[in-house]
């Protein structure tokens, strides 16, 4: 890869497109769940119902909340050309777009990524979206980490010269079929902080991270263990939810933007009890109760969080475009 993401105007202008007024940090919206979401669903639908309904959720996702988000993270399955065709989602409204199939190939301790077929970045930019992002499953320790590295950089590589920002997604998982990796372990803080230290150099513009510190029994690792992953990472980095509880989710922000993150990229935690709702009542709860947790987001990562163009060796007065 020639240089970094952030030292392409095209690259920092969407990123900007995708931030908070006149500040370079994230309140981000995910909805490219897809087969999460499908299991949910009433069995007895067929599957052309199931992806009707789906696409419908999607699409009531970025409507109803387009106001308290800076962007909107969907799927190239069901949910991005819904949300570019429906005249209820805002034209304004940043859309950023998955790349990966649900899911990965081979044993568990491979966990191969693969790409949506005859879908990436030079399409993605054709069709409107604004970014994409690309989930992989991940481990310093396993044996085909150096394979997934280099997977990453030839789709990071594909989406710079497109001119599209990647967020990128690790997942951490224990290389070992005989062990788990537990959240709130040394293993697993270690688990993020490598993964970030490695993956955060293969091309990414913005790195969406898990949180290192465990729950809210290892409160008293939280700091330290988010200052350890800002310190390793070589990109900007956002939060990601994992479905955790809005309160738990609120505070696990103001920790990691406090050591350094540039906001969030969150889905679940604001819209995951609507997902059975009919669409009046749906409607209703995201445009109240999901809102507001994206507000109260907004308010924690307005006050604490770092500017990505600051870590990108770029300011607003002298990137500005």
């Amino acid at each position: 890869m020639s240089s970094s993401p952030l030292q392409h105007p095209e690259i920092i202008r969407r990123l900007r497109a995708c931030s908070l007024g006149d500040r370079d940090v994230f309140v981000l919206l995910a909805a490219d769940h897809r087969q999460n979401v499908l299991n949910q669903l009433d069995g007895s639908l067929s599957t052309e119902q199931a992806a009707a309904l789906l696409a419908a959720l999607k699409v009531d996702f970025a409507q109803h909340l387009a106001g308290a988000t800076t962007g909107f993270l969907t799927d190239p399955i069901y949910g991005f050309e819904p949300c570019l065709a429906s005249p209820d989602v805002p034209a304004t409204l940043p859309l950023i777009v998955a790349l990966e199939n649900t899911g990965y190939l081979g044993e568990g301790w491979e966990r191969m990524p693969s790409l949506v077929e005859n879908f990436g970045a030079a399409e993605a930019l054709r069709m409107g979206a604004t970014a994409t992002k690309l989930l992989v499953y991940y481990h310093p320790d396993a044996a085909n980490a150096a394979e997934k590295e280099d997977f990453v950089r030839k789709v990071a590589t594909e989406c710079q010269a497109a001119g599209l920002p990647l967020f990128l997604e690790p997942l951490v998982y224990s290389p070992h079929p005989d062990r788990t990796l537990h959240k709130g372990t040394q293993a697993y803080e270690d688990a993020v902080v490598g993964t970030a230290e490695r993956l955060s150099r293969t091309g990414a513009a913005i790195m969406k991270m898990e949180f290192p510190g465990g729950d809210t029994d290892n409160r008293p690792r939280w700091k330290a263990a988010c200052e350890r992953l800002d310190a390793s990472c070589a990109t900007p980095w956002v939060l990601l939810g994992a479905g955790v509880t809005s309160d738990v989710f609120l505070e696990q922000t103001a920790v990691a933007c406090s050591a350094g993150a540039s906001g969030v990229l969150v889905g679940r935690t604001i819209w995951g009890e609507t997902v059975h709702l009919d669409p009046e009542e749906r409607a209703r709860v995201l445009r109240s109760v999901g809102a507001d947790r994206l507000n109260q987001l907004r308010q924690v990562i307005a006050e604490k969080g770092h500017a990505w163009s600051e870590r990108g060796g770029q300011t607003r007065s002298l990137a500005n475009v």
